[in-house]
């Protein structure tokens, strides 16, 4: 792997493959780069406009962004990460959106705070897949949409 897809990997100082470091202002380079993480949330985001979202396993906030920027009213996304928390709330903090850390069995959102929750590439890493959807179901209104994907490899 070359310098410059080092780059668009990771921070400096990471040796993760699975998360990504953009920026607002690469964005287009990062779609370019990493074309179906994007097209899942392209999916979501014509089902936000105007719903609170929940990003579970934001990372390092992409995808809030996005959402946000789709017509959401309130995007909170959680994350097991501070580091990718820290680095959300650095570089893609909208006045809509909210990154909070995700350290326990619970995600920090009230009962039904959300109408539509968004979890991507997540499940195939829980221990427990039934319980951490009874969860996202949790933050969700009577009704409410969730969209879960995983990869196909």
């Amino acid at each position: 792997m070359g310098k410059k897809d080092e780059a668009l990997l990771t921070q400096s100082d990471h040796d993760e493959r699975e998360r990504i470091w953009p920026t607002p202002l690469r964005q287009e380079e990062y779609r370019r780069r990493f074309p179906d993480q994007f097209a899942r949330y392209d999916y979501a985001l014509r089902f936000v406009g105007h719903k609170r979202v929940l990003d579970c396993a934001c990372g390092t906030g992409y995808g809030s962004w996005l959402l946000s920027a789709a017509g959401a009213i309130q995007v909170v996304g959680v994350d097991v990460d501070p580091e990718t928390i820290q680095w959300a709330t650095q570089h893609f903090l909208r006045q809509n959106t909210e990154f909070r850390l995700f350290a326990g069995e619970r995600l920090p959102v009230a009962d039904g705070e959300f109408e539509q929750a968004v979890s991507l590439e997540t499940i195939e890493h829980i221990e427990d897949p039934a319980a951490f959807v009874a969860e996202l179901a949790r933050s969700l209104v009577p009704g409410g949409g969730l969209f879960l994907s995983t990869p196909l490899t």
